[in-house]
């Protein structure tokens, strides 16, 4: 983590705001030798340095393999530098259905493969080694069984040596009851489960916790969108699973406030102690699949809903909250069939936090973007940046997809704390009450404390101005 500034701003400079940022189209990313139907932009996932984007239906090998393509910045162009396959492939297992990076270390779902029976799935670990990267690792389920689906979801966190992959089809505790694995670096390099948490109620009855998992630090959050939450089909559920005393428990599972049926309530995102959550299936006025998202956040030992959204306007079958991402006070949630740049086009919707409240601060497609692109389909947040993708694109043939690369994430106006469109001293003087009372919003660098960090920071926001 970048340290604050520490200098002082001139009276001066706190007086001459700056002009607002927007959200502009940085790159669209290419690599020659995506093809026809092969979805490219399906998954996604971004650190801040590298970019990994998949398409899982590509066909090089055999039919719907899947690939996925390494992108870096190089004197300011985003080049695509490697393109990752499996080692053993198998026809039809849609490598990089989802797939994550962080440092040197990609994650690869291949739910479909049949290295441990059919459909039973793995995840394939990339690492970059004196700038190559390679296959070092397949990874498999302890308790393996047919159509588990394992690796329908991964996450990785370089720093903990540490890998996430979900199973949503998983029967070993019920039918279809899902569960989630934990892998970490052992002596001598190798990756070693550790966990297997599996849901804490289940009755056996289409539980199927794992459609997404995300990680962060010591914290799990898996979504079940397809989960019948109090006998409601597919009303979803969340599952949070924490790391206590070296042991991964499932220490809570989140329900919709009103659970639909086939709300979906299941895409989740996960930053610190705050969690978003789309329910792309909710039916809002009589508007099937229109879409919602919830906000939590964690206080007290337990987690508090704070704010319900929904697409701007409201449509039906637009599934907004398709896909979520969110990192400190910056939230995109996307709409992927929404009729933002043409029929089905899809959109994003980025937030940010002011206050304790999410506010929408734009809604957004690529400069390219027609109908039926479904944009959105895969979001990655890192700092001020995003990629996004749109896997039905269809300009260099039919399904071909694209991603983009986004920047100007951070609000426009973030010293802004009342909303009233300045930054003045009733925002100043509000920002210190939040931080005498050591409330949890004065928390502006993530770090879990309120100190001189964060004061800092709230001087260069406020330095920056409107």
């Amino acid at each position: 983590m970048r340290p604050a500034s520490r200098r002082v701003m001139p009276l001066l400079l706190l007086l001459c705001p700056a002009a607002p940022a927007q959200v502009a189209q940085l790159a669209e990313l290419y690599d020659s030798r995506v093809g026809v139907q092969d979805a490219f932009g399906i998954g996604a996932g971004f650190d801040g340095v590298t970019i990994v984007v998949s398409a899982p239906y590509d066909a090089q090998t055999y039919p719907l393999v899947g690939c996925a393509y390494v992108f870096q910045e190089l004197s300011g162009t985003w080049t695509s530098v490697a393109r990752l396959a499996p080692d053993n492939p198998w026809p039809s297992e849609t490598f990089g259905w989802d797939v994550a990076v962080d440092g040197d270390i990609i994650v690869a779902g291949r739910p479909y493969n049949y290295d441990a029976g059919a459909e039973a799935g793995s995840a394939a670990v990339f690492e970059r080694v004196a700038g190559v990267w390679t296959q070092t690792a397949d990874l498999h389920a302890s308790d393996a069984s047919p159509h588990a689906l394992f690796g329908i979801s991964v996450d990785v966190d370089e720093a903990a040596q540490r890998i996430v992959v979900s199973s949503y089809s998983d029967t070993t505790d019920g039918m279809n009851v899902g569960g989630v694995y934990v892998f970490e670096r052992a002596g001598g390099g190798t990756w070693q489960e550790v966990a297997r948490v599996h849901p804490q109620t289940s009755n056996g009855h289409r539980f199927q916790m794992g459609s997404l998992v995300r990680l962060d630090g010591e914290r799990i959050a898996v979504g079940g969108a397809l989960s019948d939450t109090q006998g409601v089909t597919e009303s979803g559920s969340v599952s949070i699973v924490e790391r206590i005393a070296g042991q991964w428990l499932h220490t809570d599972t989140i329900t919709p406030p009103t659970p639909g049926p086939r709300a979906q309530f299941g895409t989740v995102a996960l930053s610190g102690d705050s969690l978003l959550v789309g329910a792309a299936g909710e039916p809002i006025n009589g508007l099937n699949s229109a879409g919602a998202a919830y906000f939590y956040e964690y206080s007290g030992g337990g987690w508090t809903l704070s704010q319900r959204v929904e697409g701007a306007p409201v449509e039906g079958s637009a599934k907004f909250g398709a896909v979520t991402d969110l990192q400190g006070d910056v939230a995109v949630i996307s709409a992927t069939a929404q009729d933002v740049a043409g029929n089905n086009s899809g959109g994003a919707y980025l937030y940010a936090r002011r206050q304790g409240q999410w506010q929408l601060r734009e809604i957004f497609v690529g400069e390219d973007t027609n109908g039926g692109d479904g944009f959105g389909r895969a979001i990655a947040i890192a700092g001020d940046r995003a990629v996004i993708g749109a896997p039905f694109e269809n300009r260099l043939g039919i399904w071909t997809g694209t991603a983009y690369v986004f920047e100007g994430l951070w609000d426009d106006c973030p010293a802004d704390l009342d909303g009233d469109g300045d930054a003045d001293g009733d925002d100043f003087f509000g920002y210190l009450d939040l931080f005498a009372a050591d409330d949890p919003d004065a928390d502006l660098d993530g770090d879990g404390d309120r100190d001189a960090d964060d004061f800092f920071v709230y001087l260069d926001r406020f330095a920056s101005g409107c």
